[in-house]
């Protein structure tokens, strides 16, 4: 048993490969793309959850203090996701 090298391929050159394409070989490749896609979706719902359930959370935990929180708004909840820096800047 002989092993052959490979014979180039003739006519034209690979193409280089770009960031698009490579990033979505690795999301396929591996269970990342099922990782990320759980990620964005629990802290996606559980946001919404939490501001609207922070006051009950907030007095189930702390005890002796006394904190006030507004009921939160639409308005409100956009003005603070447009606020906040874009990631990987």
């Amino acid at each position: 048993m002989t092993t052959q090298a490979a014979a180039p391929r003739l006519g034209h050159p690979p193409k280089p490969m770009n960031g698009w394409k490579l990033e979505r070989l690795r999301l396929t490749g591996t269970p990342r793309a099922i990782a990320l896609a759980g990620t964005y979706m629990f802290f996606g719902l559980l946001g919404p959850v939490t501001a609207k359930y922070l006051q009950d959370i907030v007095d189930r935990v702390q005890s002796g203090m006394q904190v006030i929180l507004a009921d939160p708004t639409p308005k409100e909840g956009i003005a603070n996701s447009y606020s906040q820096p874009p990631p990987f800047n």
